[in-house]
């Protein structure tokens, strides 16, 4: 999973969440950004708060692009949120 960046002075969080439609049908899209989504749900608000300190204002894009298609059948909510949590992690260290 990638995460693209544009942080800028004001205070708040966009987000969005990106799957790829060459790679995937439309159920395993909606599937796949739902799994983003409640990951960011439960991983987010720390993030939130460190911009709040900070008096940030960010916009992230999170981009699912896994190295075999197959991988989204199996997927799973923990591993989503690991990872979702490590990129906000390092989003709120640079910040």
């Amino acid at each position: 999973m990638q995460c693209f960046v544009e942080a800028r002075p004001g205070e708040g969080v966009a987000v969005g969440f990106a799957v790829s439609s060459r790679q995937f049908n439309a159920v395993r899209r909606n599937r796949l950004r739902r799994l983003m989504r409640e990951g960011f749900a439960r991983e987010g608000p720390a993030l939130a708060s460190v911009l709040a300190r900070n008096g940030q204002r960010a916009s992230l894009v999170f981009l699912f692009r896994p190295v075999k298609t197959d991988v989204a059948d199996r997927l799973r909510l923990e591993p989503v949120r690991k990872d979702i949590a490590a990129i906000c992690g390092r989003i709120a260290a640079r910040l």
